[in-house]
């Protein structure tokens, strides 16, 4: 799923850029208004978050732009200004969601998730079970019992690559590849960091988890998990 950024800020760039990256998105990122607007058009996205104020051309501008030839592309702006009339301008274009800066990184998470399940853009995938859960692709989420957990892209396709290949042994190299693509450095971590992540909510305090470690290889799912 591509996610279009416009921020000139270049520290708020990068880390969101790194955030979004991190939750499983492709993102194109650019420095300012008219670049954004380019690139959507260019390229276009399935998601648009917008700074409001940016040289060349603002937020609110290439919103209204935006949707004169797109009304259904999820548009989130992110913004200094926190007046509730600037809100509601921002939303009266078109937007369908508005943050105000500074923002926590679970807030920028959260907010993306549900504008996705507004849209009803994520993939109709078939929930499927992951020890005592169910993990449902489709809504972001993971249940156990009363229990719910949000999950994100790169959640749910870890979980799902497991569970496809349950009873089988799965390197590091081949869950980065599968998950990650090849663009990562030789020795990365991310594997072991989301798996570590993943087992927090996972595990059973008496009787541990579904991802087993296959102690010099990767992890493995059991069979009938």
């Amino acid at each position: 799923m591509k996610i279009l950024l416009a921020e000139d800020d270049l520290h708020t760039r990068e880390a969101l850029v790194d955030i979004l990256r991190g939750e499983g998105f492709c993102v194109n990122a650019f420095p300012h208004g008219q670049a954004g607007l380019e690139g959507f058009f260019a390229e276009g996205a399935d998601l648009v978050i917008l700074d409001v104020m940016m040289p060349q051309l603002s937020g609110y501008e290439v919103c209204k732009r935006i949707r004169k030839v797109n009304a259904t592309v999820p548009i989130l702006f992110l913004s200094a200004k926190s007046e509730e009339m600037d809100k509601v301008a921002g939303l009266d274009l078109g937007a369908d969601d508005y943050i105000t800066k500074p923002f926590g990184m679970q807030e920028i998470k959260a907010r993306l998730r549900a504008l996705l399940r507004r849209a009803k853009m994520l993939p109709p995938e078939t929930p499927f079970r992951l020890g005592d859960w169910e993990i449902r692709p489709s809504e972001l989420i993971a249940c156990k019992d009363d229990a719910k957990q949000d999950l994100s892209l790169l959640d749910c396709k870890v979980l799902r690559h497991l569970q496809r290949h349950a009873g089988r042994a799965l390197s590091r190299q081949q869950l980065q590849e599968a998950c990650w693509g090849q663009g990562l450095p030789p020795g990365s971590r991310v594997v072991d960091v989301k798996i570590a992540q993943l087992r927090k909510w996972l595990e059973d305090a008496d009787k541990g988890g579904p991802i087993h470690t296959v102690h010099g290889l990767g992890y493995r799912v059991d069979a009938e998990s």
